[in-house]
């Protein structure tokens, strides 16, 4: 629009008609920017610069109708096009329409100069209609079309149903269900076969003309009764239509039943009508006057039945547009009225209104209203243009006020049905958009593995097209050996209705390559019956690199702190080897000088005994190099530097065993040593401010792990440990802090235990410190990635679990427990699936069952008893000091303790207790005297019943 003036595009091959219409254009109040176009070539080129805000044409041009300028785009132009004819024809202003034009003008002189009137109208008009609309979709939007769908059908007074198809009914309403199925409830025709509903003749049309064609065909409508459970038939027109999914498969089968009982007795008391009119034309004249009203009778009859036929063929079989439908409906109302010539009718609906040809108000009206959904959405308006009292009712008869009801009722029953399926189409369209706008890869198994349904993400993931993993097997996407596990994990979601969440693992790509990917599933149900499952797949590749990036980023970052380090400890051996090596130089050369003077001598000796003066002075110079010390102090040099060498060597090593880059497989081994080649290169970073004393248990077996990242792990809760003592004795001026770092086997486990003499954790940051990115370190000293890093690694990748014991003021104990070997299990409790979430407690399905407990350990009743005297043991942790209460006792204790009997509960499967520990900590932590001594004494009650199922072993 330029300037903010209209821009019209007419076109128009007579130029009288163009001058007329310019000439009306130009002294028009709005101004609009008026373009003649004389041909339909000349308006292509405009249109493919231009946008113009409305199209005036001719229906006829030289070379072409001007609608065919429009045929592609039909209804979905941004602008409207009002056509201009020069016949007053109404059926071809009908197929204009129809076409996409937004009008029609008869060319007369008067409107071609009151033409830009007509387009200033039609302009608001758009704009109102395009207001409508945009209201519309966005009130379809916020209506959540499925509830919508759901509490329309209900309440429909059609009969609404789906099937698969197959022929099982999925859906129906209780419309269909009571009334048409004789069944109580909706629910018990679920499951059954739509078969059973119709006559054995009808069966056989069903199953081989009408479902085929529907298929093919989208749809069918004609008269088809339905036979009841009890016997009862029940005429109905049927409107089958098919649903497809999301890929454009047909996927269900869809009914709109209207029941025709009243309109085939009305059809029939017509057949009475006529036979009893043929009766009467047979009797005596006298019966002439009674003759009369009965034909008058008669003919009122046939005209109302008439006009409602009319509807029902218009309303079964119509998909036109609404509004087209509603003109029509109007058009056909007056003709059954006493008298048509002066009956004029008014649809009001949507606040749209539709009228006869010279509708005028008038006091003489009847009206009925239409509801949808219990809910006023319309009302149908009767008026005569004059006043014609027949009898003492008014100008109305009963049978007008009768049918104009009846009206009203069928426009229900229409428009409710429209509604259903432009909410039905909604929904899919809905459901389509969902699917192809979400990046995961949604898809749908069958319960032999297969892909029934997969999302438009598919390409993009797997490098397979949807249509052909479609119907294929989801073992195609795996290897064998990963597929094994996949289908651990199928059923678990298939046969015990498990939820899969986050599994990670790897895929095969069409083209080869491995893709790593996280995988949900969930079991669909159907009557409690799980039928399909469904689940998504996300490509995590880029995550996993990111991943390894930031772990390989903080390996570099802490080897960067031990750079200095390491480079000093390298130098402190590398020092006493030059001093011993040159050391050994001097001496070397001294004991040259003494060989040759005994050479020397030697030598004179041979030639003359006599040579006392020669040998006295090399004894005074053996004694003056001092002989006796260089001859000890040799060999020792020689150790010294032997033992630097090895010192050198042990430290490379150690930097090369932990820079080692990580694998993808877990291999075993020994936990020890990793431990010791940490220990080693963190050296530089304790030695000041503490001293490490270790108790590794020398028959640890190996430990199926990733060797490099269980490094990272050990390299920052040594520095953690360390940063903590510093706190404490601060550069080591005021003496050292302690490291202890200790190693055992704990059942299936192994145990890592590293313990500082630093603060302690303060209660209040307690449950922040696995968070990532949190740090109490000033800003540049820390990144509170290093503990959440080392929870990752620990609890996801190997299945274990990082814990600590604390007490402020005298330190931290981190735990860490692995697996031996790698069985999917959490380390903390070798029975109960891996939880993620340290705050959730891990609750065994029973208090204590022996049938699930003893099965575990291969039946042994004396190993059962061993784990339950160690854990007992725990649980009676300071049971009299519990007594006395949150006011007389140190809140961290309590808490701590809480912790230590939800651990062990969980080891033996003690629901309860676990429960009542749980709730403790909760109560401990609200400061709730009353209540946490209650749990108090449920606590030593339930322990006491479980001392009792120990002594009952014996």
């Amino acid at each position: 629009m330029s300037d903010n003036h209209p821009d019209i595009l007419l076109i128009e091959d007579n130029v009288a008609h163009t001058e007329l219409i310019r000439r009306a254009f130009k002294v028009y109040p709005l101004k609009m920017n008026l373009t003649t176009c004389h041909t339909c070539e000349e308006a292509q080129e405009y249109l493919t610069k231009h946008t113009p805000d409305l199209v005036l044409g001719d229906i006829n041009l030289p070379d072409g109708q001007c609608l065919n300028l429009f045929q592609t785009k039909q209804r979905n132009h941004k602008y409207p096009i009002l056509i201009m004819t020069g016949h007053g024809n109404e059926d071809l202003a009908v197929q204009m329409m129809k076409a996409g034009a937004f009008d029609y003008i008869v060319k007369t002189e008067s409107s071609l100069l009151l033409m830009p009137q007509k387009v200033e109208q039609a302009l608001k008009e758009w704009e109102d209609l395009s207001v409508r609309k945009d209201t519309h979709k966005a009130l379809l939007r916020a209506e959540e079309q499925l509830g919508v769908f759901k509490n329309f059908a209900e309440a429909s007074k059609q009969g609404l149903g789906m099937a698969d198809l197959n022929g099982y009914v999925i859906y129906c309403n209780e419309t269909l269900a009571k009334v048409f199925m004789g069944e109580k409830s909706p629910e018990d025709a679920i499951g059954k076969h739509v078969s059973i509903y119709y006559e054995e003749k009808i069966q056989k049309r069903l199953q081989d003309e009408i479902l085929p064609y529907v298929i093919k065909h989208g749809e069918w409508t004609e008269e088809i009764p339905l036979l009841s459970i009890d016997g009862k038939l029940t005429p109905a027109i049927q409107s089958i239509f098919l649903i497809h999914d999301e890929q454009g498969r047909p996927a269900y089968i869809a009914n709109v039943i209207t029941d025709i009982t009243k309109q085939k007795r009305q059809q029939k008391e017509l057949e009475t009508i006529n036979v009893q009119l043929e009766e009467s034309i047979e009797h005596s004249n006298i019966l002439a006057e009674e003759l009369s009203i009965i034909g008058h009778t008669h003919n009122m009859r046939v005209k109302e039945l008439n006009c409602l036929y009319s509807l029902s063929g218009l309303f079964e079989s119509s998909d036109n547009p609404l509004e087209e439908i509603f003109q029509k409906t109007v058009d056909i109302i007056p003709p059954a009225f006493q008298f048509p010539e002066f009956t004029c009718a008014r649809l009001i609906y949507d606040n749209q209104y539709y009228i006869t040809k010279g509708f005028i108000e008038t006091p003489w009206k009847i009206s009925s209203d239409i509801n949808c959904n219990g809910l006023k959405c319309g009302v149908l308006e009767l008026y005569y243009l004059e006043e014609w009292f027949s009898t003492d009712e008014g100008p109305f008869s009963d049978e007008e006020k009768r049918l104009i009801e009846e009206i009203s009722e069928r426009l229900e029953l229409y428009i409710g049905r429209r509604v259903s399926e432009s909410l039905v189409k909604a929904a899919n369209d809905f459901l389509q958009s969902v699917l192809e706008s979400v990046t995961s890869m949604i898809f749908v198994l069958d319960l032999e593995g297969r892909f029934t349904l997969v999302s438009k993400a598919c390409p993009k993931i797997t490098g397979y097209e949807v249509e052909a993993l479609t119907n294929k097997p989801l073992s195609l996407l795996f290897t064998p050996d990963i597929f094994q596990e996949i289908n651990k994990q199928l059923a678990f979601v298939q046969d015990l209705g498990g939820i899969i969440t986050h599994y990670e693992t790897e895929i095969n790509r069409l083209d080869g390559a491995c893709v790593s990917v996280s995988i949900n599933m969930s079991p669909l149900y159907e009557n409690d019956i799980i039928i399909r499952i469904v689940g998504t797949i996300d490509d995590i590749t880029q995550r996993k690199k990111l991943e390894t990036q930031l772990l390989q980023s903080q390996k570099l970052k802490s080897i960067g702190q031990l750079a200095s380090g390491i480079a000093h400890e390298i130098n402190t051996p590398t020092q006493y080897i030059g001093d011993n090596i040159a050391f050994l130089n001097d001496a070397s050369k001294a004991m040259d000088q003494l060989l040759e003077k005994y050479n020397e001598l030697l030598a004179g000796c041979r030639k003359d005994p006599v040579y006392a003066d020669l040998i006295e002075e090399l004894e005074g110079l053996r004694e003056n190099m001092n002989y006796e010390y260089i001859a000890a102090e040799i060999p020792q040099a020689i150790q010294h530097t032997l033992e630097g060498v090895e010192h050198i060597s042990e430290i490379v090593h150690a930097i090369k065993e932990f820079s080692h880059p990580g694998t993808k497989e877990k291999t075993a081994i020994d936990i020890n040593r990793g431990l010791e080649s940490t220990i080693t290169v963190t050296r530089n970073q304790w030695k000041q401010v503490a001293d490490i004393t270790t108790d590794f248990d020398d028959d640890l077996p190996l430990v199926e792990c990733l060797p490099g990242e269980l490094n990272q792990v050990f390299l920052n809760l040594i520095i953690n440990a360390t940063d903590a003592i510093a706190e404490v004795v601060g550069d080591g001026d005021n003496g050292k802090g302690t490291i202890t770092i200790s190693t055992h086997k704990h059942g299936e486990s192994v145990e890592i235990r590293i313990r500082d003499t630093g603060p302690g954790i303060p209660r209040d940051i307690q449950n922040k410190i696995f968070d990532p990115f949190f740090t109490t370190k000033k800003v540049g000293q820390g990144t509170g990635q290093g503990l959440a890093i080392a929870h990752s690694i620990i609890t996801d990748k190997h299945n274990g679990l990082l814990t600590f014991e604390t007490k402020p003021g005298e330190g931290s104990t981190f735990i860490i427990r692995l697996p031996i070997k790698d069985s999917g299990k959490s380390a903390a409790c070798p029975d109960v699936e891996k939880s993620n979430t340290l705050e959730q407690p891990v609750i065994p399905s029973s208090v204590f069952d022996m049938n699930e407990v003893l099965p575990a350990l291969g039946g042994d009743i004396e190993t059962l008893k061993g784990i339950m005297d160690i854990y007992l043991d725990v649980l009676h942790i300071d049971i009299q000091e519990l007594k006395k209460g949150i006011a007389h006792r140190d809140l961290e204790r309590i808490l701590q303790d809480s912790i230590k009997i939800k651990d062990a509960a969980a080891h033996i499967g003690a629901k309860a207790v676990q429960q009542i520990a749980y709730q403790m900590e909760q109560t401990a932590r609200e400061g709730k005297q009353e209540l946490y001594d209650h749990l108090l004494k449920e606590l030593e009650q339930e322990l006491n019943r479980l001392v009792g199922v120990l002594d009952t072993l014996d």
